[in-house]
């Protein structure tokens, strides 16, 4: 084609890959062309050829979007090596545009992922200011993204910390020093609100062009804490229950050592303590029944019926009397029905050292 409106039309109906366009046309300038050209697909290269050496021709040509230009007359050679500088720009802009497209992908799993998680995420720079927040946080501190991004993490803590947490983080940009990077602590945030809470962190460091950032995924335990407090005031209830009641009470492994001896225990068998009792009795049932029979009947009872009520029996004394007694026992197991102790009360029956023929028929659950 020899005109630059042929050109155009061409372009404008046609898939056109590369444009080698004459500066000099018979119908309009080679520029003017370029510039249509360029509205038209911004992203179809031009080679020019011109045999004008006027600096400010090539200028016009690079700035309204020519990938590049030839003098006229030209060789073969410089337009093959113009067109593979072509072909290597296109093919260099594809993988670029791939991995943009990748990285974009990536990034919205990456954001999909960490707006959804139930626990808070913060990444922070070098400074510890903070880049990222997700909704988790805002739930959980009751801070907006837009109240914390290019703030400092010190928001988040009470005052206690902060002197710390400066400290920790002058250290590691001097010495590469962290106390608590790879760990997960237990700490107190410190909400909006102002009301203090239990939270767990999970800190980390990473580094992206030359730059350090910080990632901290946040939990509230506020309900563990709260559980782990009645279970510890639920254990001290038993336990004072245990050291203080009048009566005998024991836990053993299900081969019959001793887990738990309660002091009352201890003074009635003549032991120093509860402590020694345990470290001392390896085998309950011996020590407890005396008498063969005795210690086979309560075993085969608490083997059937899982436990026993007022079972009398004679067991010794570590000064080696004998007492009558009368023992409440049970068998606790787990899940699949595999014992795990036994657990049991022992009354005395007689006072110190008085002897019984224990003829009463003991008596357990039907």
């Amino acid at each position: 084609m020899h005109t630059g409106r042929e050109a155009l039309r061409e372009v404008e109906g046609r898939q056109v890959g590369i444009v080698i366009l004459d500066l000099g046309l018979q119908d309009m300038s080679g520029l003017d062309v370029l510039r249509e050209v360029k509205i038209m697909q911004p992203s179809l290269p031009v080679i020019l050829l011109t045999a004008s050496t006027l600096e400010k021709h090539t200028i016009e040509a690079l700035q309204g979007g020519a990938f590049t230009y030839i003098g006229k007359p030209y060789s073969q050679h410089e337009l093959r090596f113009a067109l593979r500088q072509i072909l290597d720009a296109q093919r260099l802009a594809s993988q670029a545009a791939r991995a943009k497209d990748e990285l974009s992908v990536s990034e919205e799993r990456f954001r999909t992922v960490v707006g959804t998680t139930p626990d808070a995420v913060v990444l922070a720079d070098h400074k510890g200011d903070i880049l990222l927040w997700n909704q988790a946080g805002t739930r959980l501190f009751g801070y907006t993204e837009a109240e914390v991004i290019g703030q400092s993490l010190t928001m988040l803590m009470p005052q206690r910390y902060r002197e710390a947490h400066q400290t920790g983080m002058t250290r590691f940009g001097a010495t590469g020093e962290a106390h608590v990077v790879g760990k997960t602590v237990e700490l107190h945030g410190l909400r909006k609100d102002g009301t203090e809470f239990p939270l767990e962190l999970s800190l980390g460091i990473g580094r992206s062009a030359g730059e350090t950032f910080y990632s901290g995924i946040i939990r509230d335990i506020s309900k563990r804490k709260q559980a782990e407090e009645a279970r510890r005031q639920a254990e001290s209830r038993y336990r004072n229950v245990v050291d203080n009641t009048v009566e005998g009470i024991f836990q053993t492994t299900p081969d019959g050592r001793f887990l738990i001896a309660n002091p009352s225990l201890a003074q009635m068998l003549r032991y120093d303590s509860p402590d020694t009792l345990v470290a001392t009795v390896t085998d309950i049932a011996r020590q407890l029944y005396a008498d063969p029979q005795q210690r086979a009947e309560f075993q085969r009872l608490l083997r059937e019926y899982r436990a026993v009520r007022e079972f009398e029996a004679e067991v010794m004394r570590r000064d080696g009397i004998l007492i009558a007694v009368s023992v409440n026992a049970r068998v606790v197991r787990d899940e699949q029905g595999v014992p795990l102790h036994f657990e049991g009360t022992g009354i005395s029956r007689s006072g110190h050292g008085w002897r019984r023929n224990c003829s009463k028929k003991s008596k357990w659950p039907k």
